[in-house]
């Protein structure tokens, strides 16, 4: 038995020899590939040469090992950009990727710039991220995964292009300054606890291509008033929107075949709820749970299927909508512009789409739409395209009010012109900007969103409209002398 014993434990101390030698050597193979440079911003990154042969590199964390944290060596801090290639012994390399958790716990981070050549962001990239403000993600990157802004308490708003096809579990948990977010028609799947506890979300679009709502996506998004769940979506996760205390109004598209446990549970400001579904959507238990009494609206000859199903539990007032409803536009308080809408009136579930034409040197400040009689009764709007010159709803079981604001191009603080130029204008491709002492360059839509901005050096710089939809665009130049605001029109 004794030299049974001694056997194995030689043979142990053999095994873990062995490991130790393969995490040396791992170690020492990982540092061979991996290299600090400096950014345009002044910050330092560390770099992992992922493939030789090509000249590619990702954006990781400094350690024995990728991702290891940034403990014990300087964190990247304030407004970082990050480059497009960075050069290292004679070699210039193109940044392709961040890994994952590189970022992570970067509390003094206050915004990232992302080059388009990234198409790869990792898991928990930006993890707990408590500062940062602002990022923008390239349109090469088809997915928003696991925790990737979960606990970036101060992040506002944030662009998601066309490439995402899926945004992942807990991507943006208890981000809680987030108010807004559209998801794109590109986005197929909305992966569980997305945006669980984004107490101060107040409008989400969702794209026409999403299949599934995950289990508590909006969960404790206290501030949500509103919201229209789309055709393409046939069913509805388990607390997907449980504790949504101020939602008062939701359209469930007539392509929901089922409703998981406690979806709806304690919206207790729930007053207007629609079922679009000729045949009664399945609904697991507790769906409704502490949802005040309401009446609910479904199509014309199925009240009573609704009646005789597991909804009449939940509401005993059914009511069917057969006529139309009016469409108001407000035009005694739009000035600076046009709004107008595809039809006059119209009825339950239809799509409307509204129309806008700023003035010269006008843009859109402010859209909504709303219950006619209850103004605090908001109706989810959702852009058409990339314009942000249409947009579209679907009719509630009520009239609407669409109300619009436009605010002057040019900013007080901004009145300082200075010699600047965008050429060809309209365009349907490349605009050069020339000005002297370039310092950065912001473009936005019409509505203020922002679709790109990076620092600027020399005199010159360069921007592809023929990615983006056609329509006005804004394009901000600041200089050493000052700053002035472009139109460009997009063909």
């Amino acid at each position: 038995m004794k030299n049974k014993t001694l056997q194995t434990n030689k043979a142990l101390q053999a095994i873990l020899l062995v490991l130790l030698l393969c995490v040396i050597g791992m170690g020492k193979t990982h540092a061979m590939f991996s290299f600090y440079a400096d950014c345009p911003s002044g910050q330092r990154l560390y770099y992992y040469i992922s493939d030789a042969t090509n000249h590619y590199v990702d954006v990781t964390c400094p350690g024995l090992a990728p991702n290891f944290g940034w403990h014990g060596y300087m964190e990247p801090t304030g407004d970082l950009v990050i480059p497009e290639s960075v050069e290292h012994e004679g070699v210039t390399y193109t940044v392709v990727a961040i890994q994952f958790s590189t970022f992570s716990n970067c509390h003094n981070l206050i915004s990232v710039s992302i080059p388009n050549t990234v198409s790869y962001i990792g898991n928990a990239t930006f993890y707990n991220c408590s500062g940062l403000t602002s990022v923008n993600i390239p349109d090469a990157v088809t997915r928003i995964g696991m925790d990737l802004f979960a606990g970036c308490t101060s992040l506002i708003s944030i662009a998601i292009p066309n490439s995402v096809t899926s945004i992942e579990e807990y991507a943006f948990e208890h981000c809680t300054s987030l108010t807004s977010i559209d998801i794109p028609n590109s986005v197929t799947s909305i992966g569980d606890f997305t945006f669980e506890n984004c107490s101060n979300l107040t409008s989400v679009h969702i794209g026409n291509s999403l299949t599934s709502i995950g289990n508590s996506v909006f969960k404790g998004c206290c501030s949500l008033a509103a919201i229209t769940i789309p055709n393409s979506v046939t069913s509805i996760s388990d607390f997907a929107f449980e504790d949504c205390s101020s939602l008062t109004s939701v359209i469930i598209s007539e392509g929901v075949t089922s409703i998981g446990w406690n979806a709806f549970a304690q919206c207790t400001s729930l007053t207007s709820i629609a079922s679009l579904a000729t045949t009664p959507p399945y609904l697991y238990p507790s769906v409704f749970e502490g949802v005040p009494y309401t009446t609910l609206i479904v199509p014309c000859e199925s009240k009573e299927a609704y009646d005789l199903s597991a909804w009449a539990d939940y509401f005993s007032d059914i009511e069917e909508d057969c006529g139309t409803h009016e469409v108001i536009v407000d035009e005694s308080n739009i000035n600076g512009g046009n709004v107008s809408a595809s039809a006059s009136s119209a009825a339950l579930g239809e799509e409307i789409q509204i129309t806008i034409t700023p003035e010269e040197d006008m843009a859109l400040a402010s859209l909504t739409v709303c219950n006619a009689i209850d103004p605090e009764q908001m109706v989810p709007i959702f852009p058409i395209g990339e314009s942000h010159l249409a947009y579209g709803f679907i009719m509630p079981p009520f009239d609407v009010e669409i109300s619009a604001t436009f605010s002057p191009i040019m900013l007080l603080s901004e009145c300082n012109e200075i010699a600047a130029s965008a050429y060809p204008n309209p365009t349907n491709g490349q605009v050069r900007i020339e000005a002297n002492n370039l310092k950065q360059i912001s473009i936005s839509n019409m509505l203020g969103q922002q679709i790109y901005e990076d620092k600027a050096g020399c005199n010159e710089f360069s921007y592809d409209f023929g990615k983006h939809e056609t329509g006005v665009y804004l394009i901000r130049i600041e200089t050493t002398k000052g700053v002035t605001t472009k139109r460009v029109v997009v063909l």
